[in-house]
């Protein structure tokens, strides 16, 4: 599920990352990188920040990157569980619906 990235692709999607843009898959992957690369992780500290602080000048926050990371982490985790419950739906549908249609072609038949 999670794919491994480099340094250099992670530093790309980081902006991406601040910015919600990346799937749930690249958020997870990009979460994982920066968990085992403490050069990333200041990296996306540092941009983070900038980011957040420069967007809530006028409050008290929290600049807490690693909350921010777990966070994004559920959310992403969570999504996918959503959508895998959702393709489980359509798939066990599908199976009624052949089902149904064996059973009609079967009493037409008989």
């Amino acid at each position: 599920m999670e794919e491994t990235l480099s340094c250099k692709e992670t530093e790309k999607q980081i902006p991406m990352f601040l910015n919600k843009t990346l799937s749930e898959n690249e958020t997870l992957a990009l979460i994982e990188h920066i968990k085992n690369c403490k050069s990333c992780k200041e990296e996306l500290t540092i941009q983070y920040m900038v980011s957040v602080g420069l967007n809530n000048l006028d409050e008290i926050i929290d600049l807490n990157v690693d909350k921010e990371l777990e966070k994004r982490k559920k959310e992403a985790l969570r999504s996918l569980y959503k959508k895998d419950i959702i393709e489980r739906g359509y798939l066990g549908i599908f199976f009624v619906g052949v089902t149904i249609f064996c059973l009609a072609a079967l009493l037409i038949i008989l």
